[in-house]
């Protein structure tokens, strides 16, 4: 059987509680049903966890390359945290 891609989006991998849902979710989704993925725009002290959990990530703040790695992946499944980039003045 084929296993279903899943992509974990967070804006950044903080210590936050949104973040450790992700974290969560991608350590406990069954690995021989599911490949898991994770990206976000910034990284944080989440992300060497999240390395370790996930198939592949992606950090990048650049809006086209994250759409060309997430479409590279054939992704069956989407779960955004949050999506919005947000700018610097």
């Amino acid at each position: 059987m084929q296993k279903i891609k899943v992509l974990e989006f967070s804006n950044q991998w903080s210590m936050g509680g949104t973040e450790k849902t992700a974290q969560l979710l991608l350590k406990h989704l069954n690995k021989d049903r599911f490949e898991v993925y994770a990206a976000g725009w910034q990284g944080g002290p989440r992300l060497p966890i999240v390395e370790k959990l996930a198939a592949d990530v992606l950090i990048s703040e650049d809006a086209r390359e994250m759409s060309a790695w997430i479409k590279s992946r054939d992704i069956d499944i989407a779960h955004f945290l949050a999506w919005a980039r947000q700018t610097r003045s």
